[in-house]
Order: structure tokens, then C-alpha cells, then sequence
């Protein structure tokens, strides 16, 4: 007899975040481009000795591209 799997309860969502599907980002940004010039603006105020920028694909990349060009990052 084969047992069926129960499916694990889906995680909170936590709304600070955006998600896939939700206009968050869409209502302060227009691009990922601008999201990341808008947030290597805010990292360049801090002054990082030797900043390194690591992107996570499906979006990410963009934005980090963004903020290692503002900070002559790798």
C-alpha cells in the first residue's frame, strides 16, 4: 500500500518582502538596474575598505551589477 505524502505547511510570508508576483518593487522601482543604482548610492555612504558584490541569479545579477559599478567592486 503506498503512503501518501503530507505536504510541510508553506512558511509565513513576511511582508516586508517582495515576492514574486507582487508589485512591491514594481511601485519603488522601475528596473532592477534602478533598485541596484538606488542602493549602491546608500552602500557607497558607508565607506567599505574592500567592498566585494556577490549577485544571486533570477534577478539579483542587475542590481549588483549596479552596485559594483558604483563601488569598483568585483
Amino acid at each position: 500500500m503506498l503512503r501518501k505524502r503530507k505536504t510541510p505547511p508553506a512558511a509565513p510570508r513576511d511582508s516586508r518582502i517582495a515576492h514574486r508576483g507582487d508589485d512591491a518593487m514594481a511601485a519603488l522601482f522601475p528596473d532592477r538596474r534602478q533598485a541596484g543604482i538606488a542602493l549602491a548610492h546608500r552602500l557607497a555612504g558607508l565607506a567599505l575598505a574592500d567592498p566585494v558584490v556577490l549577485a544571486l541569479p533570477r534577478g539579483g545579477v542587475p542590481v549588483a551589477a549596479e552596485v559594483a559599478r558604483e563601488l569598483r567592486a568585483p
